[in-house]
C-alpha cells in the first residue's frame, strides 16, 4: 500500500500542472509524510498507551482522504471528458471498502474511547458505499464484464458485512481466525473493484473513441 501511494504521488507530481494543482498536491504529500511517520514510528504497547497512536493515525488518514478528494474534485471539474465522474465513483469504492474495514478493526482494539469513532465511521462509510453501488447498478453503461463485476461486488460486500459481524462477536483464537478471514475478504473485494474500475475505463474509452 505504501509503495502504491508513493508511486501514485510520483506520477501525479510528474504529470499535473503545478500552477493549477501544485498547492493541492503539495498538501497531500505533506500529510502523507506525517501519516507514514505515524504508521512506522515507535508504538508504546503498554496497556492504555496505544489508543492515542490509533487515534493519530486515524485522524491523519482522514485528513489525507479529504485532501486527496479535494484534489480529485479539482481534477474532475477541470476535465474535458465528462465521464470522469463515473470513473471516480467506481474507483472511490475501493477507498470506501478499505475505510469501512479500518473502522471495523478500530472498534476491535478494545478501547472504549475508540468505539464511537468506529461505529460512526462504519455507519457513514457503509451508507456512502451502498449509495454508490446502487448508482453504479443503475447506470445504462454496461457490458458482460461490468455486469459480472457488479454482481461479484454485491455478493462480496454482503460477505464482508457478515465477516465483520462474526469477528466482532468472537474472542480469543476464534477472533484471530475471523480477522484473517475479514482481511482476505476485503482484499478479494478490493480486487473486484480494481477490475471493475478498469472495465469502466475501457468502456468509456470505447465510447469516446480513444
Amino acid at each position: 500500500s505504501v509503495q502504491r501511494i508513493e508511486a501514485n504521488l510520483a506520477h501525479l507530481n510528474k504529470n499535473l500542472s503545478r500552477p493549477t494543482h501544485g498547492d493541492l498536491l503539495a498538501q497531500v504529500v505533506l500529510t502523507w509524510n506525517h501519516l507514514r511517520q505515524a504508521l512506522f514510528g515507535p508504538v508504546n504497547a503498554k496497556a492504555g498507551q496505544g489508543a492515542p497512536t490509533y487515534e493519530l493515525v486515524d485522524e491523519l488518514a482522514e485528513l489525507l482522504l479529504q485532501e486527496a478528494e479535494r484534489l480529485t474534485s479539482n481534477l474532475e471539474n477541470g476535465a474535458t471528458v465528462a465521464p470522469l465522474q463515473l470513473l471516480n465513483v467506481a474507483g472511490r469504492q475501493r477507498m470506501l471498502l478499505q475505510r469501512f474495514v479500518k473502522y471495523a478493526l478500530l472498534g476491535m482494539v478494545g478501547d472504549s474511547r475508540l468505539m464511537l469513532r468506529s461505529e460512526t465511521g462504519m455507519a457513514e462509510t457503509r451508507a456512502a458505499f451502498e449509495q454508490a453501488l446502487t448508482y453504479l447498478n443503475g447506470l445504462p453503461l454496461s457490458s458482460q464484464d461490468i455486469s459480472a463485476g457488479l454482481e461479484a461486488a454485491g455478493t462480496g460486500w454482503l460477505g464482508l458485512l457478515a465477516d465483520v459481524a462474526h469477528a466482532q462477536r468472537a474472542s480469543g483464537v476464534e477472533r484471530l481466525g475471523r480477522l484473517e478471514r475479514l482481511a482476505d475478504g476485503s482484499e478479494a473485494l478490493l480486487d473486484v473493484f480494481e477490475k471493475l474500475s478498469s472495465d469502466y475505463e475501457r468502456s468509456m474509452q470505447t465510447l469516446v473513441g480513444s
